[in-house]
């Protein structure tokens, strides 16, 4: 990984007091105690703790890929559980027919919440149960579940490569529970992950879909006079390198595709993201935005995280992070955009005026938290537990919104 190097370059002043400020929060993507499930030798599924999972997991031959879809309990029935593996199958058997030579094993972490009476024995159960589904629907392709508490996506994605680091897959391919990849996609990453030697990390063209709320709408309506420079991968639906995750990521810096993102990010090369790749054709659709309340919830929080991570990394890696990623077009602060005529371009300029003042209010307050040694209280974390699935239009059996307790990942 490189976030040591990264750690030891320069950064400015404003960046220490932020994230002094910041503080050392304790955040959902520290490491718990997992247990594994496993088809034992007669066929029957077992659980296994962590100190044996390690040479009773199945392993992936080197140069292959390793499938992580973290979920978990509460995030809906198991039906709907059920549909998101069906779907995670279907893309692998695509990729098994066009790479029928790359090894593959499938990784389904499923949480479940301290607290909550019979939720650590409901995981288990329902892991057996996809693991069974697996091997009827794709024998071929070796399946690992993973039990263990919540909250935390970060959380599930740390265990799932502490587990594997023997085992060390050419790349993780991640696939989130409520995106809906479309055909081939898989395949189409996987592929120019191996045409590009192994390295950095591709990913698939994200498309929105409104839900039935006004926010929604209206996000999906400004997101081409939002979008930066060059668009990134997202995790939802990435293959990245091992090396660039192995060790797993920090506790503190709990968002997975941020992470990724800086650790690529080349601030001093032409092309500062030319490890970062949206590939052409590779595609998943998802529901974009909630209600307002949930909307400005999620907003704030997000830009909690872009602090924190141009607070930890190189003050040239923030630099070219602020002005062509996240503040793209605002002139004279960043590069003005003008591609796609100037009406677009002062809409852009229009939006990303109001986030700067938010962001630099945010700033300001971590800032002097820093000074003064206050400490912000911890946030809660990005998304709810309100679910949505592109495959409940399918038919996939998802609840369409199943509101439960609130997943702090």
């Amino acid at each position: 990984m490189r976030a040591a190097q990264g750690a030891r370059e320069p950064r400015r002043a404003v960046q220490r007091l932020v994230d002094r400020g910041r503080g050392r929060v304790r955040a959902p993507g520290g490491a718990v105690p997992v247990t594994a499930v496993l088809a034992g030798p007669g066929g029957e599924w077992r659980r296994v703790p962590e100190a044996a999972a390690r040479d009773a997991l199945p392993s992936v031959a080197p140069g292959g890929v390793a499938v992580l879809c973290p979920t978990f309990v509460a995030r809906c029935g198991e039906d709907g559980h059920r549909a998101v593996v069906g779907h995670l199958l279907s893309q692998l058997a695509e990729l098994h027919d066009a790479q029928p030579a790359l090894p593959l094993v499938l990784w389904i972490g499923m949480q479940w919440f301290p607290g909550r009476e019979g939720e650590e024995e409901e995981a288990a159960r329902r892991l057996a149960a996809l693991g069974r589904q697996a091997a009827r629907e794709a024998p071929w392709l070796p399946f690992a579940g993973l039990c263990l508490p919540g909250p935390g996506k970060v959380r599930t994605t740390n265990a799932a490569i502490r587990l594997g680091a023997a085992h060390a897959p050419a790349g993780w391919l991640w696939l989130d529970d409520d995106v809906v990849a479309e055909p081939g996609c898989a395949t189409l990453l996987v592929e120019r992950f191996l045409a590009g030697s192994r390295r950095g990390a591709v990913g698939a063209v994200k498309v929105p879909l409104a839900t039935g709320h006004r926010t929604s709408r209206l996000l999906r309506a400004l997101g081409g006079a939002t979008a930066p420079r060059r668009a990134h991968p997202h995790a939802c639906c990435m293959l990245v390198a091992d090396g660039v995750v192995r060790g797993g990521i920090p506790a503190e810096l709990d968002m997975d595709d941020a992470f990724v993102l800086f650790e690529l990010l080349d601030p001093r090369a032409a092309e500062p993201f030319h490890d970062l790749e949206l590939v052409e054709g590779a595609r998943c659709r998802f529901y974009q935005g909630a209600g307002f309340g949930e909307t400005v919830r999620r907003l704030r929080i997000s830009l909690l995280y872009h602090l924190t991570f141009m607070a930890r990394y190189s003050w040239p890696a923030a630099r070219v992070y602020f002005q062509q990623s996240l503040f793209y077009g605002l002139w004279p602060l960043a590069p003005w955009d003008g591609s796609r005529g100037v009406r677009t371009g002062l809409l852009r300029w229009l939006v990303k005026t109001v986030h700067f003042g938010w962001f630099a209010g945010y700033a300001g307050v971590l800032a002097f938290r820093g000074v003064t040694g206050l400490r912000p209280a911890p946030e809660g974390g990005l998304y709810s537990a309100g679910f949505q699935s592109p495959l409940n239009a399918e038919g996939g059996g998802h609840a369409a919104d199943r509101r439960g307790p609130r997943d702090t990942r």
